[in-house]
């Protein structure tokens, strides 16, 4: 049974996630612009650094959505990380 305390953080990183989407194309309109923003940069790390040291190490998220799908969001989370490590344009930016 996962705890409430897990839903809350797995909630909030979604809708940070959204929020920085929202950021993302409001300040870089173009999918094709690279995206220089330090503050965002910085965000979409610590959000890709959450998921890979708060919640996927917890058992109860990988038996609650899968082996599959938790692989695929390791993936998805550390591309995320690579991404914010360099001027990657907006349209990398899959979120």
């Amino acid at each position: 049974m996962i705890d409430e305390q897990l839903i809350l953080s797995t909630e909030r990183l979604r809708d940070d996630l959204g929020e920085l989407k929202r950021n993302l194309r409001r300040r870089f309109p173009s999918p094709g612009r690279q995206v220089t923003a330090e503050d965002l940069k910085k965000r979409a790390a610590q959000l890709a650094e959450g998921w890979m040291v708060e919640l996927v190490p917890n058992e109860e998220i990988v038996q609650t959505i899968g082996s599959d799908l938790s692989a695929n969001l390791n993936v998805h989370f550390q591309r995320l990380l690579s991404f914010s490590e360099h001027a990657s344009t907006r349209s990398r930016y899959v979120i």
